[in-house]
């Protein structure tokens, strides 16, 4: 689950510039663009790091040139001030899920990881049943379902983590999961393909109706959609708009030393 800011994932997670190579191409492609608000913190922040600026430079090609000729541009900044610089750029790139990335383990291992399963169980019928685990990170949505469910389907778009979950539940006895690399709003399954699709971390709010559309489109008749936990706070207001007319009923969900969390539940 995503917890509030109240800790900070830079000195909890122990984060340097060079861990920015731990971001998914995904997460690189989605946030390179909006760096531009950073200005000339942006390129001081790399001049110690050219692994990252390569990668950079790699997986958003159109945005090669202006990174270098910026890095270029700034040289010769103090060694302080280039660490202000790499603070803001880890502040700005998106630091907890750079943190999950790096170390899912001790992600995992968090106090707010110990969340209560009922909330799942008390709303959705596992049994036999296929379900989607939208927005995977480390698994723990999915080894709370594979006990019960038939399948689990566990849509996580971080190479990494995808893979620390295959580790994960293999390590756990666990057969009947399978990972998929996509987003909520292109989910890469049939429709009518799932019994229940699970959401939690920050998966849902970048864009609600389109990503609202594929949940929808995805849950089989008379399955059900959960979204546990905080979602992107823009969103909030999109979800308050649709709950009664779209039948999202909200939830009681609460994490362990995080507090209560918006969750709804839709039957279809």
């Amino acid at each position: 689950m995503w917890p509030d800011i109240r800790f900070d994932p830079i000195k909890l997670f122990d984060l340097h510039i060079s861990d920015l190579l731990f971001l998914d191409r995904y997460h690189v492609r989605m946030l390179v663009p909006g760096y531009v608000q950073l200005g000339d913190e942006l390129f001081i922040g790399l001049l110690d790091a050219p692994d990252v600026l390569g990668y950079f430079c790699e997986v958003c090609p159109n945005h090669a040139d202006w990174l270098r000729q910026g890095v270029q541009r700034v040289r010769g900044k103090s060694s302080e001030r280039i660490g202000q610089a790499e603070s803001r750029l880890l502040n700005a790139s998106w630091p907890w899920n750079l943190a999950m990335a790096k170390s899912p383990e001790k992600w995992d291992a968090l106090p707010w990881s110990s969340w209560d399963p009922r909330v799942i169980y008390d709303h959705i019928e596992l049994k036999g049943k296929t379900v989607l685990d939208v927005g995977a990170g480390t698994g723990q949505v999915t080894i709370r379902c594979a006990p019960y469910a038939s399948q689990v389907l566990a849509l996580e778009p971080v190479g990494r983590l995808r893979r620390y979950i295959e580790r994960k539940m293999g390590a756990a006895g666990f057969a009947n999961v399978r990972t998929l690399d996509g987003i909520l709003e292109a989910i890469p399954l049939d429709d009518a393909f799932v019994d229940a699709a699970i959401l939690s971390n920050g998966s849902f709010g970048w864009d609600p109706l389109k990503e609202l559309e594929e949940l929808e489109r995805v849950t089989k008749p008379g399955g059900a959609i959960l979204m546990l936990g905080p979602c992107n706070p823009e969103a909030i207001g999109t979800i308050s708009q649709i709950r009664d007319a779209g039948g999202y009923k909200p939830l009681d969900f609460e994490l362990p030393c995080d507090g209560r969390k918006p969750a709804f539940i839709k039957r279809r």
